[in-house]
């Protein structure tokens, strides 16, 4: 059993749960503040539940669970008001759709001190982000999760991948270089020379769903691809289809890309539990380690990545190898490129721009055009292209699909940059 197995049995049994023995004011040392639908509201909401669970039973302290009454700014009010009556020492809180909530809140109770996950505190979405300094924000590293995915296909017998990109900017270059970096691991590992590896790539502008790139995902596989990695949540919907056709895999990086398309074998995604349980700890440890007023990221280093994945459908790879790897990171015994400070991006050393240092070559694919005179549109379009053979990859019949229907779907807007200001 795990540790954190272990942890959660210990919860389970004693009385310094969540909503437990009846917790008295001034004695709670971690509240949540969550939506109506309370802690089982989300994969979110129950992953953090669960840190602060395993955190709860093995510091021996009370916790609470403050559950707004609807999914309105004066509802989160009361939860606040009522955290600050208690006199929690931190009072946590996640999600875009809080940022408003918790703005008002550490304006209002300055002496409280606010973790927020995935989301900055703001006037209004209108607004900038202001973070006070008694509230300490938390993401989750782009650079990480995409190293684990690449790590996890090499060790797992991939030799051919196709990176499936929107742009090679902010957030989006991290999760490629982390990319490039655990491919490189992972071969060096195993003293596998760069030639036994073929990695192709191409950054389609945008992570906009389109049947161009359904035509790229089919290209792909078809010329010899046997997993498509991607952090475009629209763009794994796209490959997901593919795979599915062409009997293959899609890898995703930040999110867990199973719940979009069968087609997609894993995803590395943050490990919310972990976080929480580590920044508790950690303030318990040592008060200095809250960094109110600022962002800070998380990611191997503090167990706070993870991969989302049934391991029974790995070839070879395996969940201890998983944690032999992000232990590896914590010790310092592996290191992940990370750009340069600036421009929203995670601090390291070197061009901001540059590319992760690798041995194998990457060609870079351009993306599939749209092509007025194929002669091909709508449902025929797409008829064609999956049929198509690899010989007929790249054809006019494959840049035609432009026409084809696709199911709409929302431009996924969780890959934004975090540009919020800090006091």
């Amino acid at each position: 059993m795990n540790r954190r197995l272990q942890l959660m049995a210990v919860a389970a049994l004693s009385c310094v749960v969540l909503g437990g023995c009846g917790s008295s004011p001034n004695t709670i040392r971690a509240g949540y503040v969550t939506g109506p639908d309370g802690t089982d509201g989300s994969a979110e909401a129950e992953a953090i539940t669960s840190g602060i669970e395993s955190y709860a039973a093995e510091s021996s302290v009370q916790t609470r669970v403050y559950t707004a009454s609807a999914d309105t700014e004066e509802a989160y009010a009361v939860q606040f008001d009522a955290a600050a009556e208690d006199g929690t020492s931190y009072v946590i809180a996640s999600g875009e759709n809080m940022e408003v909530p918790v703005y008002a809140a550490q304006n209002k109770h300055t002496k409280q001190k606010f973790l927020f996950l995935d989301g900055q505190p703001r006037e209004s979405r209108e607004y900038e982000a202001t973070i006070r300094k008694n509230t300490e924000c938390v993401k989750f590293s782009a650079a990480d999760m995409g190293f684990i995915t690449g790590y996890a296909a090499v060790r797992d017998g991939i030799r051919n991948v196709f990176y499936l990109g929107s742009t090679k900017e902010g957030e989006h270059l991290e999760a490629y270089n982390g990319f490039l970096s655990g491919v490189q691991y992972a071969l060096d590992e195993q003293s596998l020379s760069s030639t036994m590896m073929t990695v192709s790539a191409e950054f389609a502008g945008s992570d906009e769903l389109s049947p161009l790139r359904l035509s790229d995902a089919l290209r792909a596989f078809d010329s010899g691809a046997e997993l498509i990695v991607t952090d475009g949540q629209n763009l794994a919907r796209a490959a997901g289809e593919a795979a599915v056709s062409r009997g293959a895999a899609v890898a995703t990086i930040g999110f867990d890309g199973r719940e979009i398309s069968s087609g997609v074998l894993y995803g590395a995604v943050p490990d919310r539990a972990g976080a929480v349980e580590y920044l508790l700890t950690a303030f318990d440890a040592d008060s200095s380690a809250f960094k109110g007023g600022s962002l800070v990221t998380l990611g191997a280093a503090e167990h706070a990545v993870m991969l989302a994945v049934d391991y029974a459908m790995f070839g070879s790879f395996t969940e201890s190898g998983l944690q032999s790897i992000i232990d590896a990171i914590a010790d310092g015994t592996v290191t992940v490129y990370k750009p340069a400070a600036g421009d929203g991006t995670e601090s390291g050393a070197g061009d901001p721009n540059a590319e992760a240092p690798h041995a194998f070559p990457v060609g870079e694919v351009a993306p599939v055009t749209p092509n007025a005179n194929s002669g091909l549109g709508d449902a025929a379009a797409v008829t064609a292209e999956t049929d198509a053979s690899a010989e007929a990859a790249g054809t006019d019949e494959t840049a035609a699909a432009e026409d084809a229907p696709v199911e709409e779907a929302e431009e996924d807007t969780g890959d934004a940059e975090d540009t919020g200001d800090t006091e």
